[in-house]
């Protein structure tokens, strides 16, 4: 459960392992009191990066020596640790003090804390230091082949090794919104859930009768999502419930994953939008650990709707595609994936490490 976010400009201070030069006060300590690279160590730099952390908070209410107070002021920003210890007159018994204060005032994160948004990809504390220790220290070719990383990316993170923080990380060559998640799903696997709409998603138009078959691609992407990660399948339908009933079983005959399927009472965009939220929501409130794909599709509301998950639910939405059925304005697909077919979606996706390349390959033998 995340409690509180710490803004990532103020915590950009993971590093493997700092120690600096001890403070005029510490003349001849071994090491400062604090490592970099610890949820310590974030809590004390957002602590002293803070606007509200005046001279006489420091000098008064955390204890410091005066001439420390003052060169910390003077030195912010405070990056690292090592930015903190070579202020004057600041070392282990200023570092301890300020560690007590940060910890009782709430400033020290756990590990499950999000420390920040990296090029659109979320990061707890655990998960960013998970990240530094393996990008630094794991060898380039298994970033390459077990990650996996594209080889590019590997270059540019072993030219800058080490890398200390995940800002740094984020700011590397090839390094982008895609190698992250392969990054952070590595180091930190999670449950992925798929939330979809079925008309125009998974159940292509007709009149009376289902149609013989869904969209080419879909069961065997929906399958291996549901596979990869052992997460849920939900079904988000403006249809009123009495027009779901023989969903289930033809979705089984086509070896398309079952799931539960929220219903609507009407598609008029005015009602139907406001229900699909509420129904996805409820979904991802239930599963507050999962992350999850959307996929919809451009005719009703779906755009709309998944853009308004995504700004209710930060950094819980990997991806949200919208099937190019109908043309609709450009800036309701602001943070979505227009596609075409589930070729597409899939490569999209094996970017992003949730489905692997022969998935791709046998949904692009269906199409």
């Amino acid at each position: 459960m995340i409690r509180h976010t710490i803004a990532a400009t103020l915590l950009a201070a993971l590093a493997a392992c700092a120690t600096g030069e001890p403070g005029d006060a510490d003349v001849g300590a071994e090491q400062p009191a604090l490592t970099d690279g610890t949820a310590e160590a974030l809590g004390v730099l957002a602590l002293l990066n803070d606007d509200a952390t005046t001279f006489a908070l420091l000098d008064d209410d955390v204890g410091l020596d005066r001439r420390a107070a003052q060169g910390l002021i003077d030195a912010r920003p405070l990056r690292t640790v090592a930015d903190v210890d070579a202020v004057k007159y600041v070392g282990d018994s200023a570092m301890n003090k300020l560690v007590a204060y940060a910890r009782s005032r709430g400033w020290v994160p756990d590990g499950d804390d999000l420390l920040g948004v990296f090029d659109g990809v979320p990061f707890t504390v655990d998960q960013a230091l998970a990240a530094l220790d393996m990008v630094n220290t794991v060898s380039p070719e298994a970033l390459h082949e077990q990650v996996p990383l594209d080889a590019r990316a590997v270059a540019s993170i072993v030219d800058a090794r080490p890398i200390a923080t995940m800002d740094e990380l984020a700011s590397l060559y090839y390094v982008g919104s895609a190698m992250l998640q392969r990054i952070k799903s590595f180091v930190s696997p999670v449950e992925i859930g798929l939330v979809s709409d079925l008309d125009r998603t998974v159940i292509p138009p007709h009149e009376d009768e289902l149609p013989p078959s869904p969209y080419a691609g879909v069961a065997t992407l929906y399958t291996a999502l549901e596979g990869r990660r052992a997460g849920d399948v939900y079904y988000v339908t403006a249809r009123p419930e009495w027009m779901v009933s023989e969903i289930p079983a033809w979705l089984d005959a086509h070896g398309v994953p079952a799931g539960p399927i929220a219903t609507g009472v009407s598609p008029s965009p005015g009602i139907a939008r406001g229900e699909k939220v509420r129904d996805i929501s409820a979904i991802f409130d239930a599963n507050p650990e999962q992350e999850f794909v959307l996929v919809g599709d451009t005719n009703h509301v779906d755009a709309d709707a998944y853009r308004d998950i995504i700004e209710l639910y930060p950094g819980r939405v990997i991806a949200a595609f919208v099937h190019d059925v109908k043309d609709i304005e450009p800036e309701r697909l602001e943070g979505l994936v227009l596609f075409d077919d589930y070729g597409q979606v899939a490569h999209t996706l094996a970017d992003l490490g949730l489905v692997d390349h022969a998935t791709v390959q046998a949904i692009e033998a269906e199409l």
